[in-house]
């Protein structure tokens, strides 16, 4: 937008990842503190990709400028596309938007604050030239582990290799850790995970649990009809990304064993997201009917807060090498009181085994998946009435509330140093 009256911002939020206000899924942090910012009378540029990261699409086909519409400024850099989660052109993308965002920030002024999601390979390269450029304080999000994550796609024989091939990453972190103000961390295991990576103990530090949905969220009215067979007794729920760190594989192997016994046609899996393992679900849809797999792409958001309702347990299926700790949609399930099945070991289930919340299998372990589903069918429902009223009594402590408030005082904290 060649006419665009470019004005002094106080915070630059910079979440190639995010969602934008109008799409039904993505991941909520960017544009909730940009939200929350401007609701303490800050001037906020919400800085984005074109290309959702999570629905896979274009919101525009070049730099766009989105202003007046929002409590805050809206800027899509250009980029490419891509398919895969962890892939070359995943990769690419993330240079294209350092190189995007080189050729506009000059336009956009000095700034106060930068807030950062981690990660973004190339462009923690540039971030202290970005930095001395715009007289700004830096605080980086950390809500995964890379180059970490991306030893997943390595063959077996390479993987003991991937300090060595992914150098330029690592290296790339280092020095964005060295240049960040503060750095906040989804979970304590990331935070101790980095401590004894990376020299950090002369920072800033917060772990700041990314909780971005309430309860009130899931009152949404929805005319959606979620349908479940005459002997169904159990209703479980997999949303989100469909991608290659997902162990889909095993809940549905596990609902095929499952058929095999008395307890045949009592449990339902609704799956809704999109991803490149759509295939997987929707080969599970037609060999064993909707009847126990229904998949439903990508639902309206309403629908989608129905469906959390509907469930009686929320599915967290990762690979064996995932290096996730706390993801976004545990916190879902713990607004809307569902208890979760999961496979993710470390913090996450020491705080569901502590308040039985939780069940945790072993990642590829069908078996023991098998088991744990049949041991919910068991008891008449009361254990899972249980584990649904703790989750309820731990939601207090993981609000949308408590998590804004607790970046805005970090960064309070931060640019006030």
């Amino acid at each position: 937008m060649k006419n665009h009256n470019f004005k002094q911002y106080d915070i630059w939020i910079v979440d190639p990842h995010g969602k934008c206000p109008w799409e039904k899924m993505g991941h909520l942090m960017g544009v909730k503190l940009a939200e929350h910012f401007a609701s303490k009378q800050k001037r906020v540029l919400f800085i984005t990709s074109n290309f959702s990261h999570i629905l896979k699409e274009k919101r525009s086909n070049t730099t766009k400028y989105i202003t007046g519409e929002y409590p805050y400024d809206l800027v899509l850099l250009k980029t490419n596309s891509y398919k895969n989660h962890v892939g070359f052109l995943r990769i690419i993308w993330h240079l294209n938007f350092t190189l995007s965002f080189l050729k506009e920030f000059k336009k956009w002024g000095n700034v106060e604050h930068i807030s950062i999601s981690h990660p973004l390979p190339f462009f923690e390269n540039i971030l202290s030239y970005v930095k001395k450029k715009t007289n700004s304080k830096v605080i980086i999000y950390v809500r995964d582990l890379w180059p970490e994550i991306f030893k997943i796609t390595l063959p077996k024989f390479l993987k003991k290799f991937d300090k060595l091939i992914f150098s330029f990453f690592y290296h790339s972190r280092s020095k964005s850790f060295l240049v960040a103000d503060g750095l906040s961390f989804v979970s304590k295991s990331y935070l101790h995970a980095i401590e004894k990576l990376e020299n950090i103990s002369h920072k800033k530090t917060k772990v700041i649990y990314h909780a971005f949905l309430d309860k009130k969220n899931f009152l949404i009215a929805s005319d959606f009809k979620f349908t479940k067979g005459p002997e169904t007794k159990l209703i479980l729920n997999y949303s989100g990304t469909l991608g290659s760190g997902y162990d889909l594989e095993s809940l549905i192997e596990a609902l095929k064993e499952i058929q095999k016994t008395i307890h045949a046609n009592k449990i339902k899996l609704f799956v809704s997201g999109k991803g490149p393992n759509e295939e997987i679900i929707k080969a599970a849809e037609k060999e064993l009917g909707k009847s126990i797999v229904e998949y439903l792409g990508i639902l309206d958001y309403k629908d989608l807060m129905s469906l959390y309702r509907y469930t009686d347990v929320g599915c967290l299926p990762y690979v064996s090498e995932t290096t996730i700790s706390f993801p976004a949609k545990v916190f879902d399930y713990i607004a809307v009181g569902k208890p979760v099945i999961h496979s993710i070991d470390g913090e996450l289930r020491d705080l569901f085994d502590k308040n039985n919340c939780g069940i945790y299998f072993n990642a590829g372990n069908v078996d023991v998946l098998k088991n744990a589903l049949l041991n919910l069918l068991e008891d008449d429902g009361k254990k899972l009435q249980k584990m649904s009223l703790n989750m309820r009594n731990i939601s207090q402590n993981f609000t949308t509330e408590k998590t804004l408030e607790n970046m805005y005082n970090f960064y309070i904290d931060v640019v006030s140093k």
